[in-house]
């Protein structure tokens, strides 16, 4: 459960600090989305970028054809955007993209920059993959399927970088992520589940086909690991007992009766993201994947947040093929080695459900409209650097007329899938979704407030049901709640084609999400969404502080990088500084530290901690509690993250965001407990003593500046804000957002602007002017 998170601002575009990577809020404020966000940094596909390996040994080629793709490593160094990361692993990678290319050069490599230096990353990334794209004369399946699958799925990111070996030209590449903890926190809360690949173990034989086939598709082997353990490649766990959360998901699946398996499997499965991925996985033809070998090419990952599996699609570069254009939608959905897909298939509303999500992957990314502007636009990038690959394994015209090919399959998949019966169902139309608090559309509820879903559904076939699933939660399990249309539920007039139904009212700072299914009155009852992303494109809104907390304990330094200062095990680790801002003592007993907002009740201060009047209290970030009682149990991040203070009732008091940290340096307000973030020397040194600024050079932005000449008051506020301005800021546009987004006020500014706030609901407010952001608490 997620309460009282704040937002941040990038221009008018709401984003969530506290969210993983890959889930973000709308530039409204009003859905909560995944796979949306335009990708930046290492993996951004807006341009191609060179990447350098420099190796000292004269024979470094003999050596890594020597190691082969055994898993040894050569050291080496890496230039990557002017930055320089040395004593990294290189090896060559893969099976048949290894093999298959022989004694040529354009081999696919892998790079593990924490070789030697634990925690070194590129722009967060610790092992880098460069595929060689063998088999595939266009060279782009692999980024072309990673861009248009993983709105729908969490699929893997990918780009191209032209390589460099000792200065010679490589030629250009396919940048493919790695599917591991990095991976998983851009999609999930945390990495703090169990990641298997669905292969056997290196030196284990036996059992199953070829691929794995009836053994390692969650097929039911029984109930004792062992059994499964042959099966299924550990990756990382920090469970005691991983091993009985796949035996009890394959258990489930299998063993449970079609009837039953509706209404329990998604307890144990996470159901919609699993549809998701069985669609997206037929609908782009992948041929190297569950659907179609059902035991290799494809992960799973438990989540101890939701305590569910989902399976996880591993790559892309046999998809997209010519051949595979006329798969059937439901490809082995009749196999028993398939449960994923003759289980859930078998269950009617199931059915229908994938059935949904596969008409939204076939209009909006298999569509030639939408795919080969794609293509042209990927081919356009890379075109000069295909031509001019020194170690192509393919020639010019071999790669001008895949384009075609390629093309090709998306035309035929597309119109192939159109005139599937079962896909070709006329679908409900929802339109028309909002949500409404005390009688105004949009507006985030107090907690004693419930709220009311409207939507509009129509269908030529006529209307069964209408049903809104709701969560007071950022992830998990929906309830399920019948909208009707009778004229009794905020719904208009009856039988006007216009549902309503009630969300109940939720505590403070809490997110409620919710999305709409409409089904029609056909014999199979075909359904649709809205959003069509449901369940990971979702409606969502917080709700907003009656009575706001009272800060009397702030987050006041933290240090993600310590290699001097020991704690009292003689160990140099990471540290949190809360400083209380208060004259009396504060009792921290049942209060709360995080990294993830998602657990704001991650490691709760033992019984008996105080803090004394306008003094400082440590708390060590290093995972082990064992150590002693201020001993966190999770670490901080150098490359950045979020950490958060919460009150015993679960409400965020404090929080702080930091971007990536230098070696042995603090992060600390100037001055203690309210003021501005800066970079500067660490201050445990002399006994938690109260910080001061020690190189203002390197004063970071962050989100409560004190801005000279830009007065901002008062703070909190009730009846207005006031905004004292110089001439240099006069004539700026001054902007205030909701905690959810929305804009509640705009205009330009003059000497004095006051802004009424009489009417505002209570809550954190965000006033924006050109480009400096400053928190403002409203507590009408």
């Amino acid at each position: 459960m997620l309460c009282g998170v704040l937002l941040t601002f990038s221009s008018y575009e709401v984003s969530s600090q506290n969210l993983p990577a890959d889930i973000s809020f709308s530039a409204d404020g009003h859905r909560l989305v995944s796979g949306a966000k335009h990708v930046t940094g290492f993996y951004d596909t807006t341009s191609v970028k060179d990447l350098k390996l420099y190796f000292t040994q004269t024979d470094y080629w003999a050596q890594l054809t020597s190691l082969g793709t055994s898993g040894g490593e050569l050291v080496g160094k890496m230039v990557y955007q002017g930055v320089t990361y040395d004593s990294i692993g290189v090896s060559f990678k893969g099976n048949t993209s290894y093999t298959g290319v022989r004694n040529l050069d354009k081999k696919s490599f892998g790079i593990n920059l924490t070789y030697k230096k634990e925690n070194q990353n590129v722009l967060g990334y610790e092992t880098l993959n460069l595929n060689n794209a063998y088999q595939d004369e266009s060279g782009m399946r692999e980024v072309i399927y990673a861009q248009l699958a993983r709105r729908h799925a969490p699929v893997v990111k990918a780009n191209f970088v032209h390589l460099y070996i000792n200065d010679k030209d490589w030629g250009i590449y396919p940048n493919v992520q790695q599917i591991n903890g990095e991976y998983i926190k851009e999609w999930w809360a945390s990495n703090d589940g169990t990641r298997w690949r669905a292969e056997r173990p290196s030196g284990t034989t036996g059992g199953g086909g070829g691929f794995g086939t009836g053994t390692s598709g969650l097929n039911y082997l029984g109930t004792d690991t062992t059994s499964y353990k042959p099966y299924y490649t550990l990756k990382k766990t920090k469970q005691a007992k991983p091993w009985e959360a796949l035996v009890t998901t394959a258990t489930k699946l299998n063993q449970t009766t079609l009837a039953e398996l509706e209404t329990s499997i998604a307890t144990y499965l996470d159901l919609d993201r699993t549809l998701w991925f069985l669609a997206t996985e037929i609908a782009f033809g992948d041929d190297d994947s569950y659907v179609n070998k059902g035991g290799m090419d494809y992960y799973l990952y438990w989540d101890p947040e939701t305590k569910r599996m989902t399976p996880i699609e591993v790559d892309g570069n046999s998809a997209l093929e010519t051949s595979r254009a006329s798969w059937s939608p439901f490809l082995n959905a009749t196999s028993a080695n398939f449960p994923l897909l003759s289980r859930l298939l078998a269950v009617p509303a199931f059915r229908q459900r994938y059935l949904a999500h596969m008409r939204t992957i076939n209009e909006e990314f298999i569509n030639p409209a939408v795919s080969h502007t794609l293509i042209d636009a990927t081919a356009k990038k890379i075109d000069a650097l295909v031509k001019a690959d020194p170690k192509a394994l393919y020639t010019y015209t071999q790669y001008q007329s895949e384009l075609t090919v390629l093309k090709s399959f998306f035309t035929t998949r597309y119109n192939y899938l159109k005139t599937q019966a079962e896909v070709n169902r006329i679908a409900p139309i929802i339109s028309k979704t909002t949500y409404a608090s005390n009688g105004s559309d949009w507006t985030p509820p107090t907690e004693k407030n419930t709220v009311w879903v409207r939507s509009t559904a129509n269908s030529t076939e006529g209307i069964a049901k209408v049903w809104l699933y709701y969560s007071n939660a950022l992830t998990g399990i929906f309830t399920k709640k019948e909208m009707l249309d009778d004229g009794k539920n905020n719904d208009g007039t009856a039988k006007d084609s216009i549902y309503g139904a009630e969300i109940p009212a939720y505590a403070s700072g809490q997110y409620v999400r919710f999305y709409i299914e409409a089904v029609s009155a056909n014999a199979v009852a075909t359904v649709s969404y809205d959003p069509v992303g449901a369940e990971h494109d979702v409606y969502v809104y917080q709700i907003a502080f009656s009575s706001p907390v009272t800060k009397t304990v702030s987050v006041n330094e933290v240090v993600a990088s310590n290699t001097i200062y020991l704690d009292e095990n003689k160990q140099a680790e990471d540290w949190i500084e809360l400083y209380n801002l208060t004259d009396t003592a504060v009792d921290l007993s049942g209060y709360f530290l995080s990294d993830n907002a998602l657990e704001p009740k991650k490691w709760v201060f033992p019984k008996g901690t105080t803090i004394a009047a306008r003094d400082y209290l440590i708390v060590w970030a290093d995972e082990d509690q064992t150590q002693g009682p201020l001993h966190a149990n999770f670490k901080l991040s150098k490359s950045g993250e979020s950490v958060y203070l919460s009150t015993p009732g679960g409400i965020i008091m404090d929080q702080v965001s930091f971007g990536a940290q230098q070696d042995d340096m603090g992060y600390a307000r100037m001055p203690n407990g309210m003021g501005n973030f800066l970079i500067q020397k660490m201050t445990y040194a002399t006994s938690n003593e109260a910080n001061v600024v020690t190189n203002p050079a390197i004063v970071l932005a962050v989100s409560n500046p004190v801005v000279a000449e830009l007065k901002i008051y008062p703070n909190p506020a009730t009846e207005y804000i006031t905004i004292a301005a110089s001439s240099k800021w006069v004539g700026k546009d001054v902007h205030v957002f909701s905690a959810t987004g929305q804009l509640v006020f705009s205009k330009s500014l003059e000497v004095t602007t006051q802004i009424p706030t009489a009417n505002w609901p209570s809550g954190l407010y965000f006033v924006r002017i050109a480009g400096v952001s400053h928190k403002i608490l409203i507590t009408n």
